[in-house]
């Protein structure tokens, strides 16, 4: 019998920040310097514990809206393209959980220069101020010449931060920057790699008890994130979820477990983020270089999930699904009994979405080629041939539920975030 998962916030935002600095050497653990910058911050101005978990929140997840692999990586800068879009886009879904309604306010507005956003009267002059500490931490390490002496930049950044203050930034937080940024430890600190230690130990975090319909609101924020970067991939992590949670209900997995196995199925793909859209989207056979990217992705949804305590079922139903009975899967080369009933149904869910699903190169295959591909892989001792049978005999209930899943998702996709953030 499964547990109901207990899971700190704090840990579980700053473990799915790290998947959106996986991309690129020049990006690493930048969700985490602005964290730990913008806490400092905050610390100095005399802001509340609560405050600094939501300004922690925020700044964690403040590229949430950047979608592209290229983008990210070309938007350390101080006027990157449509940063209106993306923290437009990563408000809204942001919005989406409760505990996270009002970071997300400080991430809609965190692209808004200061003289600007210090005209906003319908915004609370804290959010006005956090909004803008976001920004200016954000530009920071946007400053900060990776592989080079810190300590040598620091003069540089604090002048090129002066030249933009009153215009981009706060006078006033400019001036708390320089403060906070006057003792060397703040700057070794930032480019610490144990910065994740020191900002779990920063502030007596807030301890929220998460339920499962709290976890499966989260896993459908992140699905989105890691779905909605192409149209190859908009509606993926819903159709392997829904899957999985029928195949789980056909097995007779108990509810909670079945939400579970929902936000596994939702958080799957999850290290796909580190891979660029070019080898997402394309249409026929990967190169050789471009298989060993894609074979890496499971590998870093373990390393993401694995700091989340709590979270034990959903990372290994999740991280396993590439794997194969025979043991010649990828990339633990687990076999055998070392894959759970969960992970298999996870193996199961993926490979039957894949073939059924409408790719924009393709369309979905028949019922019959579906079970097909299924029943040549149970022979080649790649899937759980129980599973397998388990969903040909309930083939047409499960394959409803993955189509009406992917179909609201593909709704979402269009309508509320391409239609209103539509690309140039």
């Amino acid at each position: 019998m499964y547990r109901d998962p207990s899971v700190m916030l704090h840990s579980l935002v700053l473990s799915l920040s790290d998947s959106f600095d996986m991309v690129h050497p020049a990006v690493v653990a930048h969700h985490q310097r602005v964290s730990y910058a913008s806490l400092k911050m905050a610390k100095c101005l005399g802001m509340d514990v609560g405050l600094q978990a939501d300004i922690m929140y925020a700044a964690a997840l403040h590229d949430i809206g950047i979608l592209s692999f290229d983008t990210k990586v070309n938007h350390l800068c101080f006027d990157a393209d449509d940063v209106d879009r993306h923290a437009e886009l990563g408000a809204n879904l942001l919005q989406r959980f409760g505990l996270f309604k009002r970071a997300s306010e400080f991430v809609r507005y965190h692209h808004v220069p200061w003289d600007q956003l210090s005209t906003m009267d319908h915004l609370d002059p804290a959010t006005r101020q956090i909004a803008n500490i976001l920004r200016l931490t954000d530009n920071l390490d946007g400053l900060i010449v990776k592989g080079r002496p810190i300590l040598g930049q620091i003069r540089r950044i604090r002048e090129t931060l002066q030249q933009h203050k009153g215009r981009l930034f706060s006078p006033e937080l400019v001036e708390c920057l320089g403060d906070v940024g006057s003792a060397e430890s703040f700057w070794l600190d930032l480019m610490s790699p144990r910065i994740y230690s020191l900002l779990v130990n920063m502030i007596a975090w807030p301890r929220y008890s998460l339920t499962l319909d709290d976890l499966e609101q989260l896993g459908d924020i992140f699905s989105k994130v890691i779905d909605f970067r192409s149209k190859f991939t908009s509606t993926h992590s819903a159709g392997v979820a829904s899957t999985a949670v029928a195949l789980a209900g056909a097995f007779n997995f108990e509810k909670r477990e079945r939400v579970l196995m929902r936000v596994a199925g939702s958080l799957h793909d999850l290290g796909k983020v580190a891979i660029s859209n070019g080898i997402l989207e394309k249409p026929g056979k990967l190169e050789e270089d471009e298989m060993l990217l894609m074979k890496g992705h499971t590998y870093y949804t373990l390393q993401i999930l694995d700091s989340v305590g709590g979270f034990e079922d959903v990372r290994y139903w999740a991280a396993f699904h590439h794997e194969r009975i025979d043991g010649r899967g990828y990339p633990f080369r687990l076999k055998g009994d070392d894959l759970s009933l969960g992970a298999r149904i996870m193996a199961v869910a993926d490979v039957f979405t894949a073939v059924a699903e409408d790719r924009p190169y393709r369309p979905g295959m028949s019922p019959e080629r579906c079970l097909g591909v299924l029943n040549d892989m149970v022979a080649s001792r790649a899937l759980d041939g129980d599973v397998v049978a388990k969903l040909a005999q309930n083939f047409d209930a499960v394959n409803e539920v993955r189509r009406q899943a992917q179909a609201e998702h593909m709704f979402q996709y269009e309508q509320r975030f391409v239609d209103n953030c539509r690309p140039n």
